[in-house]
């Protein structure tokens, strides 16, 4: 009976630490658009005008309207976050327009079904900084629903964070999250460069669980290891 217990626990615990959610392959996509003159461009994962390489990564290169944009990136599973957990990344290097312009960069993506998502995590953190000549606010949405706000900007560096957590719908639904950032009067020396990024906070059932897992593998090779000892020793 110990013997079978302790694989479940390390069957558990390995796969809190690999499995996951699967990520829909054609959902992943990066938005840029001109709010002021109207121009946009939406590029989706691995689509002949994403500049970069692989599946969970992708990138836009060149100006837009009156905006000069060095690069943009947008990261998710499988390039991060691993095993189809939430975990997205959107970074944009150098941007300026005219005064009085505006520009909106987004990212979204989507996973399986809220309920398998629900044993693992239910508390997010978005992280947002970067410099900014002008302003440059951060808004996280989960299927649709806006969970938070993050305000930044400063030619001196901002680093702002926030958490948020709530019902995101039915347990069979998916889970859909959009990052959003909006620049504003960015303009003269500086421009803006900024990382927005998006993960999970796992909950302390869920490290336990892995915990045990962990303290089971090791269970298991002590006992291994004394009966090799022992078969030694005859």
């Amino acid at each position: 009976m110990k013997r079978v217990y302790g694989k479940i626990v390390l069957a558990a615990g390995v796969a809190m630490l690999a499995g996951g959610v699967a990520t829909n392959a054609d959902a992943l996509q990066l938005t840029l658009t001109d709010l002021t003159g109207g121009d946009t461009v939406t590029i989706g994962d691995d689509d002949v005008t994403d500049a970069a390489a692989g599946l969970g990564a992708i990138a836009y290169i060149g100006d837009l309207g009156s905006w000069t944009i060095t690069s943009t990136t947008g990261l998710s599973d499988p390039a991060i976050g691993g095993g189809g957990f939430p975990v997205m990344d959107l970074l944009s290097v150098d941007a300026s327009g005219a005064d009085g312009d505006q520009l909106e960069i987004s990212l979204v993506d989507t996973w399986g079904s809220i309920e398998s998502l629900v044993p693992m995590m239910s508390i997010f953190s978005g992280n947002f900084w970067g410099t900014s000549s002008g302003t440059a606010t951060m808004d996280v949405y989960v299927n649709d629903v806006l969970m938070t706000s993050i305000a930044g900007g400063g030619l001196y560096g901002f680093n702002d964070w926030a958490t948020f957590s709530g019902d995101f719908g039915m347990p069979d639904t998916p889970l859909e999250i959009l990052v959003t950032v909006d620049l504003g009067d960015v303009s003269g020396i500086g421009g803006v460069s900024f990382d927005a990024n998006v993960a999970p906070v796992p909950e302390p059932a869920t490290i336990m669980l892995v915990g045990a897992g962990l303290v089971g593998i090791a269970g298991l090779g002590r006992r291994r290891l004394k009966k090799g000892e022992a078969k030694g020793m005859v």
